[in-house]
């Protein structure tokens, strides 16, 4: 009944659009039957087993075109069912799985995670309403990594999601939750995906655009507890980034990487561990960054960063 009153939702308020385009007035009444049809669809979270339902009724396609409705709040209404249905809470302890991941199987296939990347471009991050529905669409990616770690590697392949996390975290100037998601989103891809998965993010210049956004705190004295966790996750980034051969060559070759973690190091505030750990991991088995740390005289610096100053005993 639901998934029916949905298809009739969908139908009449298109049809109204199409007879009456100059004219709001017309279709006004269609608009907010279809955003209640729409937020009844949440009622199916609750039944993981209906999913298999909802692939079988193409209920699914039209919720994916849904996303490139004119109207801004029939989109969010949107974002957010398909956040609802993604949701792990929903998922675990549910015993047919089939029904389950024919539903993440779909969205991945119909391009809907594409079409939630680039409504972020839509959404004005200083609404309330607009900045919790960027917040529901990164929370549909934490929540495929969640399901199954290999979605990660089909995701980025078909996405562009390394990019538009980026954009976000770099055009945001105050750290707010979606910032912060951002990064987190990001590192549980780099964590948990197979080696492909990182080589896009080294592809899409992950290294160098990571220590830039450190770089805008290199100064302070102190961290919140919120600029410690970003901050905990973009060296989380680079660190588990730089265990694999891509990543340690893209090292070696960059002509800003080095220098500026050997920066973090010089200064001796706070990311001066965090430095040091990125080059832990970035040096070993690395002999060309090996070369590269030399050559920026990073040998003094390092030595001097574990010098401990004590007074030699006579």
């Amino acid at each position: 009944m639901l998934i029916s009153k949905f298809h009739f939702a969908v139908l009449k308020n298109t049809q109204m659009r199409s007879i009456y385009p100059e004219d709001p007035i017309k279709f006004l009444e269609s608009e907010i039957l279809l955003n209640q049809s729409i937020k009844n669809l949440n009622q199916i979270s609750s039944f993981p087993h209906f999913y298999i339902i909802l692939v079988r009724k193409e209920a699914l396609k039209d919720v994916r075109a849904l996303l490139t409705h004119e109207n801004i709040d029939i989109v969010k209404t949107t974002i957010n069912l398909i956040r609802a249905l993604t949701k792990v809470d929903a998922i675990e302890g549910n015993n047919d799985s089939l029904s389950v991941f024919s539903l993440f199987e779909e969205f991945l296939e119909n391009e809907t995670l594409n079409l939630l990347l680039e409504n972020l471009s839509r959404l004005n991050r200083e609404k309330e309403d607009d900045s919790q529905a960027i917040y529901a669409i990164l929370a549909v990616f934490d929540n495929y990594a969640n399901v199954d770690e290999e979605y990660c590697l089909l995701i980025v392949k078909k996405c562009d999601l390394f990019s538009k996390l980026f954009h976000l975290m770099q055009t945001q100037r105050n750290l707010d939750e979606n910032k912060m998601y951002s990064a987190e989103v990001m590192s549980i891809y780099i964590q948990i995906g197979a080696e492909d998965v990182i080589t896009s993010w080294v592809d899409c210049l992950g290294i160098e655009k990571s220590l830039k956004l450190i770089m805008v705190y290199e100064n302070h004295i102190v961290f919140t507890t919120e600029e410690n966790e970003y901050l905990s996750n973009l060296v989380n980034i680079i660190a588990n980034g730089l265990m694999t051969r891509t990543a340690k060559n893209k090292l070696s070759l960059s002509t800003r990487a080095i220098p500026i973690l050997l920066e973090f190091i010089n200064k001796k505030k706070l990311l001066k561990q965090s430095a040091l750990k990125c080059l832990d991991i970035g040096l070993n088995q690395n002999r060309d960054s090996c070369f590269k740390l030399v050559e920026e005289g990073g040998l003094k610096i390092i030595f001097s960063a574990f010098m401990k100053g004590k007074a030699k005993r006579r």
